[in-house]
């Protein structure tokens, strides 16, 4: 988690969430069918969840840049995530207007409601439509994004705390910490206010929990390193166990919480903690998967927008069922290797010299 040297195995974990967020989002736009193994309706665990294993990820990667992020200007700072996230964010959201008008011209209707009007399409390409000041109304463009907008709220969190942190010549451990508790107290109490409310307090719980992990780990690497992968993988067995003998466990209004505070962690204890699993996810083809799972997740309500349009001018049979499902998987996967390389790379490059940051 500290190490300098890529973790691989998170890009491979990050690559199978993406996957299953994608089910997710196939079974919650068009239904299961006659699909056996559901990811939305009807399925025990709520696969939604899977955007907090995002934040964590998030949260872990900024917390080993501390010293780093502490000494770097505020606009510097920002500026570098608005240019990693921002230009394919918006370019998707583009894309997926111009399909959604299209396919209010063939049928009369809107897809889901999602209504691409000029200021619906503005609040998506400047990721200001969640979490912060803007209230949501309805569904927006591309809406997976929201993710995006929460994790820039995160960012300016973490900065401002590490910024008083050093001000003040403490730790900012406490700070990060009450965070969590922040977005927990926001969530249990049902609080909808700018920057506290649900969306911006998964992203608190869940980022701040990441930046956690690092300090955790840092503190135990030397003497316990073997005995955190043993503890992480008797959490990740136990959810296996009641999970086939009671599944119904987990019905329950605190999955989220289970989640992100046992099973999310104890799955990235074990990538980094154990030797087998690292060694079996060591070659660099494990790194393409992780950076293609980001361009996934921003893209695959576009391609389904896509096939819908395809559908309704008679040109394929778009049915929900497993071919179908995993036919737009590959797809999805394509596209998303064929954007990272051909347009966010050299876009982000560019935009990083021609900015000087």
């Amino acid at each position: 988690m500290v190490e300098k040297r890529r973790l691989y195995s998170l890009d491979v974990l990050k690559f199978l969430a993406a996957i299953l967020i994608v089910f997710h989002h196939f079974h919650q736009c068009f239904g299961s069918g006659n699909m056996k193994i559901l990811f939305y309706k009807g399925s025990v665990i709520y696969y939604g969840h899977l955007v907090e294993f995002f934040f964590i990820l998030s949260g872990i990667f900024m917390a080993i840049k501390n010293d780093v992020n502490q000494n770097t200007a505020f606009g510097k700072f920002i500026s570098k995530k608005i240019i990693r996230l921002m230009p394919v964010a918006a370019l998707s959201v583009i894309v997926f207007s111009i399909l959604s008008a299209i396919y209010f011209h063939i049928t009369q209707s809107w897809w889901l409601d999602i209504i691409p009007t000029p200021w619906n399409i503005m609040k998506s390409c400047l990721l200001i439509f969640a979490g912060g000041g803007i209230s949501d109304s309805g569904v927006m463009p591309n809406n997976p994004i929201w993710y995006l907008c929460v994790l820039l709220i995160c960012y300016v969190w973490y900065w401002l705390i590490l910024w008083l942190a050093k001000r003040l010549a403490v730790t900012p451990r406490f700070m990060f910490i009450a965070m969590i508790f922040l977005g927990m107290g926001i969530i249990t109490y049902n609080i909808t206010l700018p920057f506290l409310n649900s969306s911006a307090a998964r992203g608190y719980i869940a980022f701040f929990m990441g930046v956690e992990l690092v300090d955790l780990y840092k503190a135990a690497l030397v003497k316990c390193k073997r005995e955190i992968c043993c503890v992480s993988s008797g959490v990740i067995f136990l959810f296996v166990v009641l999970y086939v003998v009671n599944a119904e466990f987990f019905l329950t209004d605190g999955q989220g919480f289970l989640l992100t505070f046992l099973f999310f962690p104890a799955l990235i204890c074990v990538c980094v903690c154990s030797e087998v699993v690292r060694k079996i996810f060591s070659h660099r083809i494990c790194g393409t998967l992780g950076a293609v799972s980001f361009e996934m997740y921003i893209w695959h309500l576009v391609i389904f927008m896509l096939m819908i349009t395809l559908d309704a001018y008679g040109m394929i049979d778009f049915q929900s069922e497993y071919g179908t499902m995993s036919g737009t998987l590959l797809i999805i996967i394509i596209w998303g290797y064929i954007v990272y390389y051909l347009v966010e790379r050299p876009l982000t490059e560019w935009l990083t010299k021609k900015m000087n940051v």
